[in-house]
């Protein structure tokens, strides 16, 4: 008889407690990852974790469930991808191992940091690792009180996610939530909500959420950007930006791909590791702004402005290479 699988589903959020109780609604026995090589996760040493955390299972036994509580430290996107891929890796003569869920335990304040940008709670939590959280998880859960429009956030970035506002995560019940929480994790790297945008495939957005894409083959121009994000971008210009995703070109670092990522008053441009001679990859830019009471005029006459003009774009990339670009090298992050 084959053996049953252990289904793993890994816990989001910034304290031990709340990973704990929420842990505790879809698991039978519960761990924290401790495991790190100072960069991140070490995966084959929490593979062998997950494994010593199970007892052997008896032929006819059921699936065992291990609940892994991630903190804010490492990012959850990172550590389920690299564990999905090394469970699915493994040989068939090892007991089968599934990453089931991932859980999101959001407090109320932090995602009142995300509504009203520029507000900070002061515990070390940046807003992109509170962003991250909730767009990668199966489902959500907000922890304590909740700012209005906390769920519209939460849906706006995740809309495939069921959306939990408790006092703390025990009162939920752990049969409510089972029958709540979504499919397994296979599709979260495409199912954001950000990505569905600019698919084309975003559900509608609650009543004074609104959805900004930007889309334009040409590179920008550096210093322009550079001006546009500390002007135009603001709440004052643009409305209120809960969170902006997407890629970009700029002209100074022709062939490469970036990464425009902003939660909160914080714009992070990084690289993708991507170049535009790759088959499938997105030309140009892409940017998609999640916010409310949003000004797509404004926003899209800003960006438009930090393209490059048509004599600029003649002139190629020897010359663009010598445009001042005030945005540091692109391999380490940058919070602009």
């Amino acid at each position: 008889m084959p053996v049953p699988p252990v289904l793993v589903t890994l816990v989001t959020g910034p304290n031990r407690a709340p990973r704990a109780e929420a842990a505790a609604l879809v698991a039978d026995r519960v761990g924290e990852c401790r495991t790190s090589d100072g960069s991140g996760i070490d995966i084959d040493a929490l593979i062998a974790r997950i494994e010593d955390a199970v007892p052997d299972a008896m032929p006819h036994s059921a699936p065992v469930t291990l609940a892994l509580g991630i903190d804010d430290a490492h990012d959850p996107a990172d550590v389920g991808f690299a564990l999905h891929a090394a469970l699915a890796a493994r040989e068939p003569s090892e007991r089968p191992l599934h990453v089931r869920d991932v859980i999101a335990v959001v407090r109320g304040d932090e995602l009142d940091r995300l509504l009203h940008p520029g507000r900070d709670t002061g515990d070390g939590t940046s807003a992109q690792a509170i962003a991250n959280r909730v767009e990668f998880a199966t489902a959500v859960i907000v922890v304590g009180d909740a700012p209005a429009r906390a769920a519209d956030l939460a849906y706006a970035l995740n809309p495939r996610a069921p959306i939990l506002l408790v006092d703390r995560p025990a009162s939920v019940g752990a049969y409510r939530f089972r029958r709540l929480i979504r499919p397994p994790v296979d599709d979260l790297a495409s199912e954001q909500g950000w990505m569905l945008a600019l698919s084309d495939r975003a559900p509608r957005l609650p009543c004074g959420v609104d959805s900004v894409v930007f889309r334009d083959p040409r590179p920008f121009h550096p210093g322009r950007l550079d001006e546009v994000v500390r002007v135009c971008l603001t709440p004052e210009h643009a409305g209120t930006i809960w969170r902006s995703r997407g890629v970009v070109r700029l002209a100074s670092r022709a062939g490469s791909v970036g990464s425009w990522s902003s939660a909160g008053a914080h714009l992070n441009l990084d690289p993708t590791g991507l170049s535009d001679d790759e088959p499938d990859i997105i030309s140009g830019q892409e940017i998609v702004f999640l916010g409310e009471r949003l000004r797509e005029r404004e926003i899209t006459r800003a960006l438009g402005a930090a393209l490059l003009a048509d004599d600029e774009l003649i002139a190629g990339p020897m010359e663009w290479a010598g445009y001042v670009d005030p945005f540091p090298a692109w391999g380490r992050g940058h919070a602009h």
